[in-house]
Formats: C-alpha cells, structure tokens, sequence
C-alpha cells in the first residue's frame, strides 16, 4: 500500500471518528438540558402547587381544586396526576393520557400548620424529550453526512500533493544515506515537506561538519594518547601492535615505529611470551576485560611490578576486533604498602595492649557501679521505711488526741456514775439527779464512741496503707476511697503546713494493681510539694489531685500552685540523687523511687511540666 493510501484512510477515519465523536457530545448536551428542563419544571411544580393545593384541600374545596389539576394536566410533559386525601374526603386522578412509560414520579406532601393533609403524586414523562432528541439527532447526522464528504475530498487533494514533496525527500535521504554529501535538496514549498526538506539539507550540511570535527578528535586523542605518561597500546587479533604511545615504547627502548607492526617477541625476549599471548587469545576469544598483576623485564633489566588492565574493542558492522591495554607501574605503591603493614602490625600491638589496659579498668568500674547500685537500693530501701516511720509517727500523733479525749470521757462517766450509785444505796436520789445521770452518761457516751471511732479509723487506715507499702501485693481496690484513706493517714502532716487539698473525680473509679505503690506515689508528691514547692511566703498552699477513668488506663494529674521548677532542672529532676536542696540533707532519690515505681511496677508513665513560680503538674498513666 503507498504512502498515498496509507495518510488518505488515517487522516479519513480520524476525521470520521472525530466527527462521530463530536455528534454523541452534542446529542448527550442536548439530552442533559432537556432532562435540566423537566427537572427545573418539576421543582416548579412542586413550589407553586404545595402550598396552593395544601389550603385547597384543607378548605375541601374541591371545585376550584379539580380545576388547578386540570389545568396543570395540560401540560405536554405531564402523563398523570394522583391526589390522596388522607381524610378520604376527596380523592381524584388524572390519567387518560396515554404516554409511554418509564415515568418520572414527584410527591408533594400536603401538610398546614404541621397537620398532613394528603399527598399529591405527579407522574412525568420523557416523550416531548426524546421526540426532540430524535429530530435533532436526524438533523445533525445530515450535516455531517455532507461535511464529511466535503473533507474526505479536500483532505484527497491536498494529500495528493504533499505526495509529490515527499517522493522527492525520499530521493534525497538515499542520496545522502549513501555518503553523497553535497547532493542538492531542490523543494522549495512554504509548507511543512518544504520546512522538513530544508530541515535535512541543514542536517546534511551539520554531517558535513561533524565528519571534519570527528577527523580532527581522532588527530586531538593520538595527541592525547602519546602525552599520557602511562605505556597504552593497541593489539590486534594476531597479536601485533596497532598503535601505542612513547611510554609503551620507551618501556622496552624502543621508538614508535619500531614497535607498530611487530609483537611482544619481537621488543622483548626476556618476558614470558606464551603466557601474555594465550592470555590475549583468551580475551579475544571471551571478549570483556583483563587485570593481571605480574613482573615484566623493562629495558634496564629491571623487575617491575605491573597490574595490566586489558579491554576489547569490537566494531560488529567493519568486523573489527582490537585489544587495548595499559601498564600501571605499582612497584613504589608495594613498597609502600609493605611499610603500612610493618606500622599496621606494630599499631596492632599498641592497640592490644591499650585494650588490656581499658578491660582491666572496665572491671574496677564495673565493680564500682554494683557498689553503687546496693548502695542506691539500700538508700531507696531507707526512704521507704523513712516514709512508713514518718507515717507511723503522724498515726501515733492522731490517736494521741481522741485516745485522751475518750480515757477522760470514761472516767467523768465513772464518776458520776459512783455518785448515782451512791445516792440510790442511802436512798436519797431524786428524780432530777437520775435524769442529770442520764443526761451527763448520754453526752460522755456519744464523746467516746465518736473518739474511738475516729481511733479505730486511723487504726484500720493506717494498717491497710502500712500492709500496702510492705506485702508489694496486686489487689483490686476504690481509686479515690483509698486516695483519702491515704490523706488521712498524713492528715496530721498536711494541717501542720496549712495544706488544703482538692480531689476532682467524676466516677468512683476501680482499678486492679498495687495500692502500696500507688500510696507510695501520692505520699512521695505531697512530701515533695511540701518540701520544695511550698516556702514561708506562701499563704495559700493547694494541691489538686484529678483522676480520668479511659478504657485501658486511667489518668492521675497532680498539680500545686507552689514555686515550680527551673527550666535547667526539668529534664533532671528523675535523674537519681538530684535535689537543689542537699545542703538540708535531702537525698535526691525522691522522685527517682516515684518514676521507677510508676514506670517498672505500675506500667505507666510520668511526665512534668512546669514553670518557675508557677507552681508544677505532674500526669501519670496508670494501668486499669
């Protein structure tokens, strides 16, 4: 098939299928604004008709109602018309058009005031649309008929002429393919085969050109090959030197000239021929590349250790197959090396010896830090019993009170019990003496009971706290019942420094895990707080303890308008033994115990912020 043929059917199917293209789009166009009439009628119908039809109905009017849906049934596009009235009152329907299905159904509810009156059903249908579409469709497919053949001869004439250019081009690539340089392109047209011709005549020229420069890099790399200082040569598949620079001649004493043509027996005697040349028949024969390290004879009888680096040059369209190689002199690089090796083994001593003197350190280190970790868990073993003792103490110092109150309560009611006792044995109690005995007996008995009660309260809180913070033991327990059975074990702490204390919860809160490190964590921040946050200028001491039940895990946020911390000692105050105030003899194990506990024991987390003097906030994450 020509070229003629082969551009006609392209450039005529491509205009038939663009064409086609272009119809489908405007006859969907056309679809798309007749389906956005019906809609736009249909949204009309509804805004005008709901409230009118609504107040009709509701009024039962139903002359003036028969009407309006008449009137409305007049239009073309409108296939049938259903009125329910929920009250049954007046039900009418439309339907004696015969237009064909599908419909399109709109329902408008029927309401006053909120009050559902009934529904009215309008059905719609597409015939005026598709009628329209089908016309349209008729007329468009007429157009095109004709323009399409209009195109098809337009595009024929002009194919035919660019034909005769290309014909002509096609001469002119043969002429220049085949090595004809200076052949003339003579197309002259001001179309895109004229551009395109004279596009090929500036190649022609531009090959030219590059063919001078090509001979001119071939002169500059022979140039290039003799200035290198490092023997380079070219071999050919018998075995003889094509070419190679004055280092590579030099090398065995020769000139140039007297080298190309001959082999390696012919420049030296003294290498082991058969061994180079069965290497490069291997080569050639496996093609890729060569290094080989090895000793060559130069021209001074000297050994010199060569690594030869060896690559095949292979042209498969002239059939030629060249090797090129390159001597690289590294005798002086092996003495060298040689020298690195004696310092590398001696270097190698000093290090083993350095490293014997560093294990040997490691160990006193090492033991070092074992006596520093007995001696950490010996001091973290103080502050506990510290913090039971102090506990102990302020227990001690609460019962101390009611305990008195109650011993003195039972020996006023002894006494006025002798006295009754007395009275009634000489027989001379009155009745106003009995009721002053009942009297005075019922106040002394609701002081003691309500003083050992309190007793047997700071009893029971401060066994089940001080078991809690020994036995270690996993229980499920109350979060914030125990929270003030622990503040009142301290109470006595707490109102000592005026210390007002706020628990914010919004559930009683259950939790399964160990409530002796949870005492342990709460008494630890209270006692920092006091000894730290709080100074003698402070006047309003508060602390807010805030518990957040979530699914997993519940939050226990500790904050107090204390003096805060510095923002230098933020990052350090889980360090152990940090504390600002050593010189009162505090230890700075504090806070370490309390991040271990939560971290290894409790399974959470403990972070800080804090401003300095704008008090502190503590947030934990304990397991649930």
């Amino acid at each position: 098939m020509s070229i003629f043929f082969k551009i006609f059917i392209s450039i005529s199917l491509s205009t038939i299928i663009s064409i086609t293209i272009f119809i489908n789009y405007i006859i969907n166009i056309k679809k798309d604004e007749g389906q956005k009439n019906l809609n736009n009628k249909i949204e009309y119908h509804k805004n005008i008709n709901e409230s009118t039809i609504s107040n009709l109905l509701f009024d039962l009017n139903k002359d003036i109602l028969v009407k309006n849906l008449n009137s409305l049934y007049l239009d073309d596009d409108i296939a049938k018309i259903e009125l329910i009235d929920f009250s049954s009152i007046i039900n009418l329907k439309l339907d004696e058009k015969k237009l064909e299905k599908p419909y399109i159904k709109s329902s408008i509810n029927l309401s006053i005031e909120g009050e559902q009156l009934g529904t009215l059903h309008i059905y719609y249908s597409k015939n005026r649309i598709n009628e329209s579409i089908e016309d349209f469709k008729l007329n468009i497919y007429e157009i095109s008929v004709f323009l399409v053949l209009l195109l098809l001869g337009i595009i024929y004439y002009f194919i035919k002429q660019s034909v005769k250019s290309i014909e002509k081009l096609t001469l002119a690539t043969n002429e220049i393919s085949s090595g004809n340089l200076s052949f003339d392109i003579n197309i002259k047209t001001n179309d895109e085969i004229g551009h395109l011709a004279s596009k090929f005549d500036e190649m022609r020229t531009s090959l030219k050109n590059r063919l001078h420069i090509i001979n001119q890099q071939l002169k500059f790399q022979q140039s290039l090959i003799q200035s290198i200082n490092i023997p380079i040569y070219i071999k050919d598949t018998k075995g003889k030197y094509v070419d190679c620079n004055d280092a590579f001649s030099n090398f065995y004493g020769k000139k140039r000239e007297d080298v190309i043509g001959k082999s390696l027996k012919n420049i030296s005697r003294k290498n082991n021929i058969d061994y180079y040349h069965n290497l490069d028949k291997q080569l050639f024969d496996e093609g890729g590349d060569q290094t080989i390290e090895t000793q060559i004879i130069n021209n001074k009888n000297e050994s010199r250790e060569i690594i030869l680096y060896k690559n095949i040059f292979n042209d498969e369209d002239t059939n030629l197959k060249w090797m090129i190689g390159t001597y690289f002199d590294i005798t002086e690089i092996n003495k060298a090396k040689k020298e690195i090796e004696n310092f590398n083994k001696q270097l190698q001593q000093m290090v083993y010896d350095r490293t014997e003197e560093l294990e040997e350190a490691n160990e006193e280190l090492q033991v070092t830090i074992n006596n520093l970790k007995q001696t950490q868990n010996q001091l973290i073993e103080s502050e506990k019993l510290a913090g039971l003792g102090s506990l102990v103490a302020g227990v001690a110092h609460e019962i101390n009170t009611p305990v008195g109150i109650g011993l003195t309560g039972i020996t006023h009611l002894l006494e006025e019990t002798n006295k009754i006792n007395n009275l009634y044995k000489e027989e001379k109690m009155s009745q106003d003496d009995f009721e002053h005995y009942l009297s005075v007996s019922n106040e002394l008995s609701n002081l003691i009971n309500t003083n050992l009660s309190r007793t047997a309260q700071l009893v029971k809180s401060f066994k089940q706290i001080s078991f809690d913070q020994t036995s270690e033991e996993k229980r499920e327990f109350k979060l914030i019942e125990y929270v003030h059975e622990i503040l009142f074990s301290i109470s006595n702490i707490t109102k000592k420094k005026n210390l007002h204390i706020d628990i914010i919860s919004e559930e009683e809160i259950k939790i399964n895990s160990y409530p002796g490190a949870f005492s342990q964590i709460l008494t630890n921040l209270i006692i920092n707080s006091i000894n730290h946050a709080f100074t003698k200028e402070h006047t309003n001491k508060k602390i807010v303890l805030k518990f957040i039940k979530h699914e997993k895990h519940v939050e226990f946020i500790y904050e107090d308008n204390g003096k805060g911390i510095k923002e230098e000692n933020l990052e350090k105050i889980f360090d152990p033994f940090f504390t600002t105030n050593r010189k009162k003899g505090n230890t700075g194990l504090g806070l370490n115990i309390l991040y271990n506990i939560i971290t290894q024991t409790l399974n959470g987390t403990i972070k800080c912020k804090s401003k300095e003097n704008e008090g502190v906030k503590f947030i934990i994450t304990l397991e649930a």
